[in-house]
């Protein structure tokens, strides 16, 4: 069974990381698992419920069920045909351990997708539960599958224009393949941030000429934008791009070798995903 995963904390931020991974279930047709994980202690006032207890995991599954009742809206469409409620499969667990361990575990699980979740922490904060934001870094830097970040209380929808960045040919090759599901699905306007990564005007020009034969085979008929972002770029700058092109999806690679994870590594990445207005797609290449 194909899955899209949606780890909550129960903050608006993972209230709409559901309501996003909503959209793209419709258009995709993947379930939707909603999944808390906690180290086995209710956070509620009442500090006579035990560790471990039945009461916690009652009041977990409540309160993951208020969420779901919350945050899932009305069937929307998107260039395809209506689901009904009943079509839109939710499902829901609870698990007992590290939040960061766990969510990278169920990447690697057969049929998950996709993973949806909060980028930045704004629930219950406790020795044990920490921020979502750190938690974030760490899967979207080590799943298995790719990871969708979804900023605090961002209210959009679907992605209706999505950028692909990439350094090299073989990076935008790799990010075509694994953005294709959705691509076919979503059907958005596509931009191609090429971040130039090679001061040898000669070498530039071999990479370009790569870049425009596999768009030739890779996008065919399917118009796409291409934009060369100059050598310096830096992760603020690759953001105040997304901005001014009103971006509402930005595709990275993350592949420590890659220039992108060079650009995106340690405090630079840190800044990148504490600080998008927009939704980030983190993909692992190989």
């Amino acid at each position: 069974m194909n899955t899209i995963i949606v780890p909550t904390d129960f903050s608006t931020t993972s209230a709409a990381a559901l309501r996003y991974a909503q959209g793209i279930a419709e258009a995709t047709g993947i379930d939707i698992e909603v999944v808390h994980i906690h180290d086995g202690t209710s956070h509620s006032l009442n500090n006579s419920i035990r560790k471990g207890s039945a009461e916690v995991s009652l009041q977990i599954h409540r309160r993951i069920n208020e969420l779901i009742a919350s945050a899932i809206q009305q069937p929307c469409v998107v260039d395809g045909p209506e689901m009904t409620p009943e079509d839109l499969t939710v499902s829901s667990r609870e698990i007992v351990g590290s939040p960061a361990r766990e969510l990278i575990a169920l990447s690697k699980r057969k049929g998950t997708q996709l993973i949806i979740m909060g980028g930045v922490g704004t629930g219950n904060v406790s020795a044990v539960t920490p921020l979502f934001g750190s938690i974030a870094r760490e899967v979207a830097e080590r799943a298995a599958c790719p990871v969708l970040l979804i900023p605090e209380d961002y209210a959009g929808a679907a992605p209706r224009k999505v950028a692909l960045a990439f350094d090299n040919a073989d990076t935008l090759q790799q990010l075509s393949i694994g953005f294709n599901h959705l691509r076919l699905a979503l059907k958005p306007e596509i931009h191609l941030a090429h971040v130039q990564d090679v001061s040898d005007e000669t070498a530039f020009c071999r990479e370009v000429k790569l870049m425009m034969e596999f768009l030739e085979s890779g996008f065919p008929g399917y118009p796409v934008e291409v934009n060369i972002l100059k050598q310096s770029t830096t992760a603020v700058s690759l953001l105040e791009y997304v901005h001014k092109n009103d971006i509402d999806l930005l595709v990275l690679g993350n592949h420590r070798r890659s220039f992108l994870g060079r650009l995106f590594g340690t405090s630079r990445k840190t800044v990148v995903i504490d600080t998008a207005l927009s939704p980030l797609l983190i993909m692992p290449l190989k």
